[in-house]
Parts: structure tokens; sequence; C-alpha cells
């Protein structure tokens, strides 16, 4: 053991403690006088360990409730302090049993098995192993649990570099991490839970999921488009698309392409999610309960699924019976009714005044300050926007309404392909309202809205003292709304949208709902087969889980292997016995971690996801601790799966996590030469001192001055530490205080290590 790397390290103890300082002192002189201080180690944490920690925000080097210090090598099987919390797990405490006593589950978000750990996982791992260790300390008996997030587009992109299968790239990747983390990192870990998303033991019960959100109505299958990649072949994540709109792999200028894709219907769960958030909003969860809020949006209308009539067959996208409707009802150049195909014949498009469309539900304020529902001439529009051979079915009456294009539209770029209309049910900037579309009098400014004169249902005219609008009976063109009042329409409406499963759940203009399917090999199958006479029918769970087929050869380029293995793809169909085809699209890795904390509790469960009794035991999670970076999508959507685990019984809370503490980035020095650009090593850098005398940086090679910033560590930007070889200089322990001393975990930190 290094003795004067304990004597630094507790001299750096000592200023937290001043208290004690003459005890401290004669227990510092004993430890300098021998070589055996584990005894006065063990006292150090017993005697200087600060009882008032916050959980949340340990900051200083006395709040890491330390074991022995120095090398890996001199620390055996004492891990953790006041008795092993992982043996105590191996011995069968279990989540349940935490009832009995004070309990603690304590997550950290798990990896995705890259080959190697860098310094943010470090940080991440020792903010939540220093908050197992207090509470451990405290006569808690903690859940500190650990798993591999495996399925993914960058283990196949490294296998079909490798050369390898991503079964064996995954695999050889887990088990160096998790050396890391059991001889570098020292962590506190309960190994006996460990789960592999990539394992069938547990995309089983992602499969099981998807079968529960598909009976439920949440999970459907429509046209979307999707970014694809022309070099590799393959459909691309947004997060994995730059600012200009480049594959952040092979930077070729991503196509915008529409195919049939699963979704879930994280729509119908927005009101929840947002009251979800009063909940956990005083439990320190700092800025991240505003920007859910911010994601989530302003709850203000509802997306209403539409039938689309078309008289002309699609020759590229048949079967297509969706909508692109944005704004009113019209096209936009990002749309595929924008195409040529889509559009009337030239001689029956006629001219201007021959058009028969009229614009209706203008709003015109007089003096007495009502309002009245007017028509408005067609030669009145100019240029008149072109119909188009298409046309949505209102969902109640049936009628007809036109889809129009745009002549003058800019350039729109759709989130999504969608059989879904946004409608506020105020009007506002160039948002179709709901009241527009059910023939609904409003208070409110109305909006411009395009049908057809033949088929447009007659409206009272109605002129309504706005002071008087709660006791006015209207009559609309939809009976089951007719006599009621103005405050109750808009809620009378959305009811029967619900009631006809087409919509009618609050929720904001700005999400869609989640896409989850991937045209890619290494990801959880979908348990779908497709039948000629019956449709999409879900696999039955007793024939879970529908297994990855092994690869034949090495993946390449483009490949699609579950495409392309016909034995894997033929099948029976459950329903009707005939032939049947397995659905080739996988499943989106946000799924697979949207609910990993649940199956830690119960991991080698084969009969359910999850005991009930343990999962009331152990949840909510304590505290979660992962990347800043996460704040967003993986808390909305884990929040999303874990309100519909609420709504199966299977869960105690909505909520799943009672506290989350984001963990800002960890940023290294990068060097760059000012005129090109170019990135430096810091190993080709040299410090000398401009004509000022101030400290500077020049390139060692060549003498020119270098420009240093602090930017997140990357490959590109050659600023990146390997964790292993900072501990190798320093030891466990000093890397471990110095990433929880002196900034809060939630800032950036800078990497500096000469002081």
């Amino acid at each position: 053991m290094r003795l004067d790397n304990t004597r630094l390290i507790l001299l750096g103890a000592k200023r937290h403690h001043q208290n004690n300082s003459v005890k401290f002192q004669r227990m510092l002189y004993s430890a300098s006088q021998t070589n055996n201080v584990a005894r006065w180690l063990k006292w150090l944490e017993r005697e200087f360990t600060d009882r008032r920690v916050r959980g949340s925000n340990p900051t200083s080097a006395s709040r890491l409730p330390l074991s022995r210090f120095g090398q890996p090598g001199s620390i055996p099987a004492l891990v953790l302090p006041s008795g092993d919390m992982a043996a105590r797990h191996r011995k069968g405490v279990t989540a349940e049993h935490a009832v009995k006593k004070h309990r603690s589950y304590v997550l950290s978000m798990f990896p995705y098995p890259s080959g190697t750990l860098h310094l943010g996982h470090l940080r991440v791992y020792t903010v939540a192993d220093a908050l197992s260790r207090y509470r451990a300390m405290r006569g808690n008996i903690v859940l500190q649990p650990m798993g591999w997030d495996a399925f993914g587009l960058p283990a196949e992109n490294a296998a079909i570099d490798k050369e390898v299968s991503p079964e064996v790239w995954t695999e050889r990747n887990i088990a160096h991490m998790r050396g890391q983390m059991e001889s570098t990192m020292l962590l506190g870990l309960d190994w006996s839970r460990e789960i592999n998303t990539s394992s069938a033991d547990y995309y089983r019960w992602t499969q099981w999921l998807f079968l529960k959100l598909y009976k439920a109505g949440l999970a459907y299958q429509r046209y979307a488009f999707v970014n694809w990649d022309p070099v590799d072949q393959t459909v691309l994540a947004d997060e994995l698309i730059d600012a200009e709109g480049r594959s952040w792999r092979s930077g070729a200028v991503v196509e915008r392409r529409p195919l049939r894709q699963w979704y879930f219907r994280t729509t119908v769960y927005s009101k929840s999610l947002l009251d979800g958030l009063k909940e956990i909003e005083g439990n320190e969860w700092r800025d991240v309960v505003q920007m859910q809020r911010g994601w989530l949006g302003t709850l203000d209308g509802t997306q209403i699924e539409l039938d689309v009539n078309s008289v002309v067959s699609s020759e590229y996208y048949p079967g297509l019976a969706v909508a692109d409707v944005i704004s009113h009802i019209d096209v936009h150049p990002g749309s595929v009714y924008f195409e040529e195909q889509f559009r009337m014949p030239e001689t029956q498009r006629g001219l201007n005044t021959s058009r028969k469309l009229v614009l209706c539900s203008h709003h015109l304020t007089g003096n007495d300050g009502s309002f009245k529902l007017s028509l408005s001439s067609t030669t009145a529009a100019s240029p008149w926007p072109e119909r188009l051979a298409v046309a949505v079915r209102h969902p109640f009456t049936g009628r007809q309404i036109p889809m129009i294009r745009l002549p003058n539209s800019t350039q729109h770029e759709t989130m999504a392909f969608p059989n879904q209309l946004s409608f506020n049910l105020k009007p506002r900037g160039t948002s179709l309202c709901l009241t527009d579309l059910l023939d609904l009098p409003s208070s409110d400014t109305k909006l411009t809205l395009l049908n057809s004169e033949s088929t447009l249902q007659p409206v009272d005219p109605a002129s309504v003292s706005l002071n008087e609008v709660d006791r006015y009976a209207f009559v609309t063109s939809v009976p089951e709304l007719n006599g009621v009042a103005v405050s109750q329409s808009e809620e009378k409406a959305m009811d029967a949208l619900r009631r006809s499963g087409r919509g009618g759940y609050w929720s904001s203009e700005l999400r869609t709902d989640w896409l989850v399917s991937r045209q890619r090999y290494w990801g959880t199958p979908i348990p779908i087969v497709h039948c000629r006479k019956c449709g999409p029918v879900p696999v039955p769970e007793d024939q879970l889980p529908v297994r990855l087929p092994p690869l034949r050869r090495s993946l390449k380029r483009g490949d699609a292997p579950l495409k392309d293995n016909m034995e894997w793809r033929n099948t029976v169909c459950p329903r009707c016995g005939g032939p049947g085809d397995r659905e080739t699209d996988t499943l989106d890795t946000f799924v697979d971690s949207s609910w990993y904390y649940l199956r830690y509790l119960d991991p080698q469960n084969h009969r359910e996801v999850c005991e009930r009794r343990k999962a009331h035991g152990g949840l909510p999670v304590d505290i979660y601790v992962g990347g800043i970076e996460h704040a967003i999508r993986h808390l909305y959507y884990a929040r999303f799966m874990a309100h519909f685990l609420y709504d199966l019984g299977i869960t105690p809370c909505r909520e799943p996590f009672s506290r989350f503490l984001p963990i800002g980035l960890i940023l290294g020095q990068t060097f760059v030469e000012p005129n090109t650009g170019r990135y430096v090593a810091p190993t080709e850098v040299q410090k000398c001192q401009d004509s000022a005398g101030r400290t500077a940086w020049s390139e060692e090679r060549t003498g020119s001055p270098l420009k240093i910033t602090w930017d997140k560590m990357s490959k590109s930007k050659l600023n990146g530490v390997d964790p292993a070889e900072v501990v190798k200089r320093h030891g466990t322990e000093l890397v471990r205080l110095t990433m929880l001393a002196n900034v809060g975990p939630h800032r950036e930190r800078k990497w500096q290590e000469d002081g």
C-alpha cells in the first residue's frame, strides 16, 4: 500500500473535520509510523464521514464512505462499508424484504456495451455507488443492480466492420466492461440481478409488453416517413442524423422514404404524463421536470385518425390509407400526396370560378360583440389552391372533406407520415380547429376550412352573444352534439371521439406517437404474424419469445437478414392456421430500456414480467442516476411505459422514479490549430509563454500556437481519457474522490490531472 498517497488524502480530509483535528493528528501520526493503516481508515469511515450529506449533491471528498485506499490490487473483497450489500443480496435479501426495514433502490442507467467504459460512465457509477454506500451505512438495505442495453445499430455496424456476429461482439464487450466495473471501479453491485436486453430471457418480456400494448389498442402500424441512409442502406433514428441532415456514420445526405412502421400511442397518455409530474416535482428533480413539461407541450387539442378516400391508386404506396395534413387540410412538398399521381386530371381542374369550393367559418366580429358563421365567394381567393384527387372522410357524418395543394407553400418537413390530424380546440396560428371540423361555435377567432359546396352541411345562421355563450344550445352537422351548450361542446366532442376509437385524448401538436420499429437485425423481434386472411395477428403469449434467427454469414452493408430468411419468416397464422409471414422489423432500443428497472426486481422469473409482491416492495426507484442528455426522451418513454404498467396493475405507482439525479458531462482539454481547425493530441502539445509572459500552448512538432477549449470528450477531438490509465496512475479511490469533489454532480466537470 502506498502510504504517501494515503497521507495525502487523509490530510485533504482533515480540512473537512477541523473539530476533530487533535484526534485526527494522533491517528495520522500512528498511521505514519506503521504500515497497517486499515484499522485507522476504518475509524476514518466511522468518525469523519459527513453524516449530513445530501444524497443528491455529494460535492466534497469527505462525502464518500471510504473502504481502503491505494491500488486496486490492495483492495480484496472489502468493497462496501457497513457490510457487503452485494453479499446480502446473494444470501437472499430481496426487494420485498426491504419493506420490513428501510430499503433503498439506487439505480444508475445501464450502459451500452461498446467495448470500454469512459470517464462519463465512471462519474455516473461513482456517484450512484457513493449514494448506495451512504445509505447502507445508515442501516438501509440497498439494491444497486447493473445490466446491459445491448441491442442497437452501433453493435450491428461494429459487427459488420469486425466481420463477427453482433451477438459475439456484444458478449465480448460485456465481459470486458464487467471486468472494468469489478476490478477498476470497485462498484458495490449486485451481479446476481444482471440483465442483458439482447438475451431471450429479457426480450421475451419486451415482446410481452408489446402484445399488451397491441391488445389495448396502443400499438398499431401505419405508413411513416423514415430516414434512409443511401450508403449504409439502412433506416436511421432521428438522433443519428446531424444538423445538416447527414448520417452520423456515412456522412451521406439522408433521404425520406415512406414505409409501414409500428407506433405506440404515447399521445393517449399525454395528460396522465403531465399530471404525473406533480407527484415528483418537489423531489429535487432540478430542471428535469420542466424539461419534461416542455417536451409534452401544452395539451390544448387532440389527434384524430381519419380515413382517406382517393380516386387514384398509388403505384408506389399500395394500400395507402392515411393523410399528411398539417395546417387546414392541405398538402406540403414534404408529403406523399404532393406527388403528381394524386393530382386531378388537368381537364377536370377547371378555372377558379368553377371549382365550387367555399371558405366556411370565417369569423366576423360586430360592434355588438357577437360572431357569425359566414360563407365567402370562391373567387375571392387568389391564387386558388388546387384540389387533389384525395378526400378525408368526416369521422361522424361521413362527408368528404377535400384535400388541397397549396401552390406557393414553403418546404415543410413532416415529423412523421401520419394518419392523424393535429387539432387545437382553440384557434392558434394556422392550425386547424376541432371546432371547425365539428361545426362547433366558438367565442374565439375562427380559422379557414375548405369544403366542397355540394357536401357542406347546413348550419343554423348563428348569432351568439358572448355573454350568453354558456346558455346557448346550437345546431350542428354532428347529430349527437345538437342542443349541447357551447361550454360543454368541446368535451362532448372529445368524448364522442374517444368512443369512436379515433382520438379524443388531450395532447399537444408538438408530439406525435412513438415510432418504435427499425429495419435492422440486432433488436427485439416484433411478435406479429401477417396473414392474408386475418391481417396482423399477435403471437400467443405461450409461444414467446420469438427468437432472433442465427446469422448464416457475416453481415454486409445493406443486408436484411430477417427479410431474406424465408425459413424463419414462413410460419402458421395463430388465428386461422393458414400460412403466415413473420414481421421482419425489430423494436427500437428505447423500448428495451423503458422498463428495465422493473426486471431488476425479479430477473429470474420465467412465469411473469415481475411478481406483483416484488414490484410493490421495490418501486418506485428511490434515486435514478444518469446523464443529463437522457433527461428528455428516455425518461419520457420510461414514464409512458410505467403509466401503462400501472394501468395493468403490475406496479404500485405511476411514476417509476422518486428522484432523478442528472449527471453533467466530463469535459476534456481540446487543442485546436486556429488556422486549419485541426485537432492536436495532448501528448503532442507543449506549454510555453506568450509575448506577455502568460501561459500558452503550442504544437511540439511545429511550434504553432494552439487554441485551448473545453469540450465533451470524443475520439474525433483527441481529448478522451482512458479510465483504466487514470486509475493506474492515481489509484481507484483518489479518482473516485476527485469525481465527487468541488462541483455538484449535475454540473459539467473539467478533467485535468496536472493541477
